[in-house]
C-alpha cells in the first residue's frame, strides 16, 4: 500500500473503508459483466468475482496535554479586574494502540443460488367473447414450479399508448377484464384464466395482457377479431 493512499484514508471511519471496498467490487463486477466471451459451443461465457479477502491494519493514537493554570490573587483581592494566564503545556501523555480487522466479501448469487424461471404464455381461440390464456411457470433447467401464484390483468395503459402509436383513438373498453386475475399453476405448472372482450371493442384494438410471476414479468397481445 502506497504512502499516497495513507493519507487519503488517514482519518476515514470503518465503515467509509468497508462501503469504498464494497463500491470497487461492485464497479469491476460490472465492468466483467459486460465482457462476455463466446464458448467453442457458441455459447456466452460470463465471469463472476466469487470472493474478496481484505485485511485492515488500524492504529489508533492519543495524545493528553496538562496545562498550568496562574492567577493574579492580589487584583482578585482588590477585586480589580481579574485575568487567566494559561501557560504552555508542562507534560504529555501518549498511548497507542493497534488492530487487524480480516474479512471477506462473497458473491451471493441471485435467487438463492437456485435456477431462474421463466413464463411461457399463449392465447387461445376466442369463443363466445372468450379468449382463454394459458401460463406455464417453469425453471432454467425447465422444472414445472408448484403452486405459484400467477397474476394477469389488462394493461389499459399500454393499450392506449400503442393504439395512438397505430394512429388510432380507441381505448379499451372497461367491459374488457380478466375474469380471473389471480391464478395458481398446478402440478404441471401451468395455470389459465379469460380474458372477456367486450362486444363492442373495435376490430383490431389491441389489447396487452401482462402476467406477473415469482418477480417475472411477460406480455400477450390480443387483436380484437
Amino acid at each position: 500500500m502506497t504512502d499516497e493512499f495513507n493519507q487519503i484514508a488517514e482519518g476515514e471511519g470503518l465503515d467509509d473503508f468497508l462501503i469504498s471496498l464494497a463500491e470497487g467490487v461492485a464497479s469491476a463486477q460490472a465492468e466483467l459483466n459486460q465482457l462476455v466471451i463466446n464458448s467453442p459451443s457458441g455459447s456466452g461465457v460470463s465471469y463472476q468475482i466469487p470472493k474478496l479477502e481484505f485485511e485492515l491494519k488500524l492504529q489508533v493514537n492519543t495524545q493528553q496535554f496538562s496545562s498550568m493554570v496562574q492567577t493574579n490573587e492580589s487584583e482578585l483581592m482588590t477585586k480589580k479586574k481579574s485575568y487567566l494566564r494559561v501557560a504552555s503545556p508542562t507534560t504529555t501523555q501518549q498511548s497507542s494502540a493497534a488492530s487487524v480487522i480480516k474479512g471477506v466479501l462473497m458473491a451471493v448469487p441471485t435467487n438463492s443460488g437456485k435456477p431462474g424461471f421463466s413464463l411461457n404464455l399463449n392465447m387461445g381461440v376466442i369463443l363466445n367473447g372468450e379468449v382463454p390464456i394459458m401460463v406455464e411457470v417453469v425453471s432454467a433447467v425447465g422444472e414445472a414450479q408448484v403452486n405459484v401464484p400467477v397474476e394477469i390483468n389488462v394493461d389499459r395503459q399500454r393499450s392506449t399508448l400503442m393504439s395512438q402509436q397505430e394512429g388510432r383513438s380507441d381505448n379499451v373498453s372497461p367491459n374488457t377484464y380478466i375474469k380471473n386475475g389471480l391464478v395458481m399453476t398446478g402440478a404441471d405448472g401451468k395455470a389459465s384464466t379469460v380474458l372477456v372482450v367486450d362486444q363492442a371493442e373495435l376490430q383490431q384494438t389491441p389489447i396487452v395482457v401482462t402476467v406477473d410471476a415469482l418477480s417475472e414479468t411477460e406480455s400477450l397481445i390480443y387483436r380484437v377479431q
